[in-house]
């Protein structure tokens, strides 16, 4: 599963299946809190907790606001990331875990909240993991009520519009109300104006359980339905996952060797969007983003006629990448896929070339690729892909290189022949021998290792079928160089005889 496999030069469309990873920088920064209606600016750059929080210039702690203080307790909480600080052998702060996740870990002590203090107030009961088809994750923990009692409370974060879509109320200044229509739009208003500045946003919300008679203590009952709902919405979390500064340049090396690049992503679209104009995936200015439930409303038809402009694919599910690659297919494409899920694999399985994420991908991922990035960067697909030509390139010169002087040695022995003895043979046998000895192994090793071609990027994928050595090929190494060099050679041999 090496990665300069042969097979990624006649690529013609590559399908990113995620942004992070392949596309962006592995190490996010949370940079905007939205809550009660007002924005806060975070410091602080990638996994070290240093910084603060922001109003304005002036400082805000949990402690000191009510609201900020729920609002990182439960992105906190309702998290699975786990903080590496520097040691021995690891310079700076690491993340185990979700990228993702740790950012929003790492808000919590820029605003003076301690995670493993509120940890052990509210130790974890029960998990309700993330799934693409639900779009977030929720978490259960055991916290002590007014009344001195044991009671319960989720915590849940995910996409901003599913969960907004499912709380009933929301926090200002401590006091729980009903969320309006008005304050909706405010939070609407907010998500996307993260998203056109390319941070990925995600929603936080709470809900105390224990206050519902109808929920039972027993955790093993609990399901996203009886969870999920009647939440209270706590704030919004924007995510800076800048894109690699090496992809940009990749990306245009795809433009100019006619490679497609479709996105495909769980983000919000003007996310995406966002990241893709940045990066150079989409160029136009009326480019289409299709979301999950307008994909599924398409048939056939209508799906290949969007894939013919620019397109990026948003809040898509996973089974819809499957579809994806076999319209590609049917409309003539050789496809790339790149995935590191589970739920990706499919997807992977049926692409041409399928290509699994080293470091972040699972090991279902990578069973079912063709090959594994090693560095989980889109700009090494780019270089497998000039890799690839190369070394095909290079083995059509090879190819050349070898009829041509065969055919020079072949001609004075069928002239031999034809000529029934009377035209002498200029080479023996033993010759003949030395001479390939020498002309076929050091020069054929010499084109085999030569490097790519100034330009081989700006040519446009060969065509799917075209066969290495084709009529065009033997043709020009046998019947054209071929012939002039016997020509040459025997013109030679005679002319020396003559004399």
């Amino acid at each position: 599963k090496r990665l300069s496999s042969v097979e990624t030069l006649g690529c013609t469309s590559v399908i990113c299946t995620d942004k992070t990873g392949t596309v962006t920088q592995n190490e996010m920064t949370v940079t905007d809190l939205w809550l009660g209606g007002q924005n806060l600016r975070v410091s602080g750059v990638g996994y070290n907790p240093q910084g603060q929080i922001m109003r304005g210039e002036t400082g805000v702690t949990g402690a000191a606001n009510q609201d900020l203080g729920r609002l990182l307790v439960a992105a906190g909480l309702c998290n699975n990331a786990r903080l590496c600080p520097p040691r021995d052998g690891l310079p700076q702060w690491e993340v185990i875990g979700d990228p993702t996740e740790g950012a929003m870990k790492v808000a919590a002590p820029k605003g003076g909240v301690d995670l493993a203090a509120e940890l052990l107030k509210t130790p974890r009961i029960r998990e309700l993991p993330f799934d693409s088809h639900r779009k977030r994750m929720t978490t259960i923990h055991a916290i002590a009520t007014e009344t001195g009692e044991t009671g319960m409370i989720a915590f849940v974060k995910g996409s901003p519009h599913e969960i907004l879509g499912l709380c009933a109320n929301n926090i200002r200044n401590g006091q729980i109300g009903d969320l309006c229509e008005t304050e909706r739009m405010q939070v609407t208003t907010a998500i996307d104006g993260f998203a056109r500045d390319g941070l990925r946003v995600l929603a936080v919300a709470m809900r105390q359980l224990h206050e519902n008679k109808e929920i039972s203590t027993d955790s093993s009952s609990f399901t996203p339905e009886l969870i999920e709902q009647n939440l209270i919405f706590l704030g919004l979390m924007a995510i800076s996952d800048p894109p690699r500064p090496e992809v940009a340049a990749a990306v245009e090396k795809c433009h100019q060797s006619r490679i497609r690049i479709v996105m495909i992503t769980g983000d919000y679209g003007l996310t995406a969007e966002s990241v893709a104009r940045k990066t150079g995936i989409i160029q136009g200015e009326h480019a289409r983003i299709l979301t999950d439930l307008e994909l599924r409303k398409m048939d056939s038809h209508e799906l290949q006629e969007a894939l013919q402009g620019e397109i990026i694919f948003a809040r898509a599910a996973p089974e819809l990448k499957l579809r994806v690659v076999a319209e590609l297919q049917k409309m003539g494409h050789v496809v790339a896929v790149t995935g590191d899920g589970v739920n990706d694999s499919p997807a992977l399985k049926k692409a041409d070339i399928g290509v699994a994420m080293g470091i972040a991908g699972t090991d279902v991922a990578k069973e079912a690729a063709d090959m594994v990035l090693t560095d989980d960067n889109f700009a090494s697909i780019v270089n497998a892909i000039e890799e690839g030509r190369a070394v095909f390139k290079n083995i059509r010169k090879f190819a050349v290189y070898v009829f041509n002087s065969n055919m020079a040695e072949a001609v004075p022995f069928i002239l031999f022949l034809f000529s029934k003895g009377s035209v002498p043979l200029p080479l023996t046998i033993m010759q003949v021998l030395s001479i390939d000895l020498g002309t076929d192994m050091v020069p054929a090793i010499g084109l085999g290792a030569e490097l790519p071609e100034p330009g081989i990027m700006s040519q446009p994928p060969r065509p799917r079928h075209e066969h290495l050595l084709n009529r065009r090929l033997l043709i020009r190494a046998l019947v054209w160089y071929g012939l002039i060099e016997s020509a040459a050679g025997l013109a030679a041999y005679f002319y020396l005889n003559w004399l």
